[in-house]
């Protein structure tokens, strides 16, 4: 619920209330038989509205604290799990790519020290500086 709309309610409220108070005040002035008729009539107006009223406070409260908890969402009941699984699949996605990298470095030392066993070199080519630039450029 926005800020405005809850404004709106509360401005709402305030003023049905002052206009309750100055109904209330002036009652006293009425006759008997017309407040019995004004009674019966207020209380099956809030019969009517009851219902209605609890089912606004209902959506009002899932949509604000369940969303990511589970609850009511556009009146159908979602599991709690639901919420979580975008979260889910970006850790796995992080994962799954740290492993790649992982072995794709893994893959690349691999294939360095193939090379060097497989070819002839001399036992001074190891420790020879110009060497270990060789081996970055290749």
């Amino acid at each position: 619920m926005m800020k405005t709309e809850v404004l709106t309610q509360t401005v709402e409220g305030q003023i049905a209330r002052e206009l309750a108070r100055a109904l209330s005040e002036s009652a006293n002035a009425l006759p008997s038989k017309t407040l019995d008729s004004l009674r019966v009539a207020r209380e099956s107006a809030l019969q009517v509205q009851k219902p209605e009223l609890n089912l606004s406070k209902q959506l009002t409260y899932s949509n604000q604290a369940d969303v990511f908890t589970g609850g009511e969402v556009d009146g159908t009941r979602w599991p709690r799990w639901v919420f979580w699984l975008p979260m889910l699949a970006v850790a796995i996605g992080i994962c799954l790519i740290e492993m790649a990298h992982q072995d794709s470095q893994v893959s690349a030392a691999a294939d360095v020290d193939a090379e060097l066993l497989a070819d002839d070199l001399p036992p001074n080519a190891y420790i020879d500086a110009g060497f270990l630039e060789f081996l970055k450029l290749k």
